[in-house]
């Protein structure tokens, strides 16, 4: 049975970055059509909106830290589709194989013990032309039981430790990459709220980034200290 495609949570930082993009286009929109004229310009944006330099608008400057933002997000949910989450699908595919793989071996050691009994016990019967015959039969059945179970051994112990190695080391860059993106998406937010609030003077808005850091460097702490995430 082939397992589900994975699915990833909606992404609450893209969610917020289109809302607060849609609000301070339709901000910004206004006061251009509000205010034609410097001399109408309010002076509680010091005129410089509209006449001053992109980089040097108040709320376009935010607007800018957003668009930035959304579009670098953006590329990372591409890039954590085609090169994460495919491989990743590919792996959990195959579980179901490797789980029915160590059933087989359990099976196969134990009709291997059954058939290695049974043939001990007719090595020590009359040499008739039908003990020989079964004989044969239970000898070629145990040759062919321990090539299976040498092959599913190599399987096991060559090839399904490198997987699971390179697995791991996969499963750990995706960890990693996913934190390092919440950690700008968090950071992008902290500094959009933080501009809006000396903007408007409203200090309940203003972000924390000691706080932010310290967040993200308890939750690196905390992935260095499980065994699947090894030094790279």
């Amino acid at each position: 049975a082939h397992s589900p495609p994975i699915r990833m949570a909606p992404d609450p930082f893209i969610k917020y970055f289109k809302a607060l993009k849609k609000d301070l286009s339709s901000l910004v929109e206004r006061y251009d059509a509000f205010f034609k004229h410097e001399e109408e310009f309010p002076t509680l944006f010091g005129k410089t909106e509209l006449f001053g330099p992109r980089s040097g608008r108040p709320l376009s400057a935010v607007l800018s830290n957003l668009e930035q933002a959304l579009k670098v997000h953006e590329n990372f949910q591409t890039v954590n589709e085609k090169y994460f989450l495919k491989p990743l699908e590919k792996v959990c595919a195959i579980v179901p194989s490797i789980s029915s793989l160590f059933s087989e071996r359990e099976d196969l050691v134990k009709d291997l013990d059954k058939l290695k009994k049974k043939q001990q016990k007719m090595e020590t019967m009359e040499r008739t032309g039908e003990n020989l015959a079964k004989l044969s039969k239970v000898v070629a059945q145990v040759e062919s039981g321990n090539i299976r179970l040498s092959a599913i051994d190599t399987l096991i112990d060559r090839d399904l430790k490198e997987l699971t190695s390179r697995t791991e080391l996969f499963l750990g860059r995706i960890i990693k990459a996913h934190l390092n993106w919440k950690y700008q998406s968090c950071l992008a937010t902290v500094e959009s709220n933080t501009k809006l609030a000396h903007l408007f003077s409203d200090v309940s808005r203003t972000g924390d980034l000691d706080a932010l850091d310290a967040e993200m460097t308890n939750q690196l702490s905390e992935l260095r200290s499980l065994t699947l995430i090894r030094p790279t």
